[in-house]
């Protein structure tokens, strides 16, 4: 469980081409700013829990995929996939202690929804970008795949 300061977009939904099955894609990044950082990661199962909540996906394995190792059906979708993409160097506060304790962290992420119709799969980005970006001041507990 973390607690989230804030979900911000480092880019609008972008037309990612198509994928390895023909699929169009369109996805988004975002940096999730984190206290309590032991709990920080894996924060891709957090976004699902997000996303799960929000009525975007439904379940993992289903049409919510994350990771490098998660192999997408070869159905048309829509199916939504989150990349954990590193991130910037995480934020220290003058009161983390003098062992230089890391307040908060700063978690990105790639989000891309993708289907046979151009449309639908953009209208699934469109709804897991809405569903993340007003995040604020949250706690979320993650939602194992």
């Amino acid at each position: 469980m973390s607690r989230w300061l804030s979900v911000e977009v480092l880019d609008d939904i972008s037309d990612n081409g198509l994928d390895d099955a023909d699929r169009q894609r369109f996805g988004f990044n975002i940096v999730i700013t984190a206290a309590d950082v032991s709990d920080a990661y894996p924060f891709d199962e957090e976004i699902a829990t997000l996303l799960i909540a929000a009525s975007v996906t439904t379940a993992w394995g289903t049409d919510l995929f994350g990771r490098s190792k998660s192999n997408l059906p070869t159905g048309n979708g829509p199916y939504v996939s989150i990349m954990l993409t590193g991130g910037p160097a995480p934020l220290r506060t003058h009161n983390a202690g003098r062992a230089g304790r890391v307040a908060y962290r700063r978690l990105t992420a790639q989000v891309v929804a993708r289907a046979a119709s151009s449309t639908t799969a953009y209208t699934k980005a469109q709804a897991a970008f809405a569903a993340l970006v007003p995040v604020r001041n949250t706690t979320v507990a993650a939602t194992s795949p």
